[in-house]
């Protein structure tokens, strides 16, 4: 059961993945080696072999950096073929830039064939994404997840660089993108584009920065970003697509209230920005435990998707614990730089957020989800933590950080818990 075993069941499914093809390669060379197929007519002769070629010898340094290749070219899932691909695209993309720009240099393309030149190379990457065979995921991906960045970057142009896009349409036409994207991953079961148009719904207020509409807004549009990518994730489980909304929703939000803490100024609806970051808080931080828990309920409904290609064994090896943990502390965080006042009222906050995690970490631990109830009981650790920073000082703070290192290593000590264990020591 994901995120709620001890080990996880993704990692016995590791396990058993590599078990099964060390297995395979054994059986290959028992068949190379001389030894019948079961699977064969018995009257079959056998198969001889011939003696492999003795690779040339290569002295301990270059044999180290090739196996050190060899493991992150396995771990990230890629073949000699995908890097061809990619440097096929990634030249011909070059040699395209090249000619682009030195088309501008003449004088031979004016703003308006610019801008046509990027719709038709985004919709010829769309095309071609969607003509690839299913066999060629990868290239799929690359074509489809290209397309969506030049419509982006065309759309940026139309309206940064030359003016030929007002606000509205310039926002309408990116907020289009980013609903087409990820409609079109959920069509083509492609996480990529999930990802391209989430990074690209969240990055529009920065790619069309105009000095129009309030945080409030800007909180409130990030929000609805949010909730679709969350959306999305319960109904495929993508963590790559968890990981992108996480890590740049809370830039998008972050960048007015630390703008607001260092200039001691708070903006123009406040408010409508704080409920974004509690919006944000609740999305990112349970949905994750939503999902395990309807996972644990019906395993066979809610299953986690294969992992293909190298963005996704990137981002999606990564569990959702860190989305789980980080959320709360960021939520608070930006709290803090937007509103500051007296130190004791973020203690107590801090306190009654600590009590709270801590119910979730009991509630958690017997359901039984031991991974996330670690997450949550290591959020309650470090609330603590801090409240009793801004409450106490001097000598007190440190019998008091004293005696909750030790109840979080005893703690760990009872029930195995390695997180509790990592928060007592530091």
């Amino acid at each position: 059961m994901d995120d709620s075993t001890s080990p996880s069941e993704d990692d016995r499914l590791d396990r058993l993945e590599a078990r099964v093809e060390r297995l395979e390669r054994a059986v290959a060379a028992l068949y190379d080696a001389g030894i019948p197929d079961p699977s064969s007519p018995a009257d079959a002769p056998p198969k001889t072999a011939s003696p492999p070629p003795s690779p040339p010898r290569a002295d301990g340094a270059e044999a180290t950096a090739r196996s050190s290749a060899e493991r992150v070219l396995s771990t990230l899932g890629l073949r000699s073929e995908d890097w061809l691909s990619y440097v096929g695209i990634g030249l011909l993309l070059f040699g395209l830039a090249f000619l682009f720009k030195y088309s501008i240099d003449q004088g031979w393309l004016g703003p308006a064939v610019r801008v046509g030149v990027g719709a038709t190379t985004g919709t010829a990457l769309l095309v071609a994404g969607l003509r690839v065979y299913a066999e060629r995921r990868r290239l799929r991906q690359i074509l489809l997840g290209g397309s969506s960045a030049v419509f982006y970057g065309t759309v940026f142009a139309a309206y940064q660089l030359y003016g030929l896009l007002g606000y509205p349409g310039a926002f309408g036409a990116m907020l289009t993108i980013t609903v087409c994207s990820i409609a079109g991953a959920l069509l083509e079961d492609e996480a990529v584009l999930a990802v391209v148009g989430t990074a690209g719904g969240l990055g529009t207020p920065f790619l069309l920065y105009a000095e129009v509409g309030s945080v409030a807004g800007l909180a409130g549009y990030t929000w609805l970003v949010l909730a679709g990518a969350c959306a999305v994730y319960l109904s495929r489980g993508w963590r790559s697509l968890l990981a992108v909304a996480a890590g740049g929703g809370w830039l998008v939000l972050l960048v007015p209230c630390l703008e607001a803490g260092i200039g001691g100024t708070r903006p123009d609806g406040a408010w409508g920005l704080q409920a974004g970051l509690v919006g944000a808080w609740i999305l990112l931080a349970g949905t994750p435990v939503l999902w395990s828990v309807l996972r644990a309920r019906t395993p066979e409904r809610w299953r986690r998707p294969p992992v293909s290609g190298w963005v996704e064994r990137l981002l999606a090896a990564r569990p959702v614990d860190g989305v789980v943990t980080a959320s709360p502390l960021l939520a608070l965080l930006g709290s803090r730089l937007l509103w500051g006042g007296p130190d004791a009222t973020w203690a107590a906050l801090a306190g009654l957020g600590a009590v709270g995690y801590a119910a979730a970490y009991e509630a958690l631990r017997h359901r039984p989800l031991p991974r996330l109830a670690s997450a949550h009981g290591l959020v309650a650790a470090l609330l603590t933590t801090y409240g009793l920073s801004e409450a106490l000082g001097g000598a007190t703070l440190l019998l008091m950080w004293a005696v909750e290192a030790t109840l979080l290593l005893a703690l760990a000590v009872r029930w195995t818990d390695a997180p509790l264990r990592w928060a007592g020591r530091a």
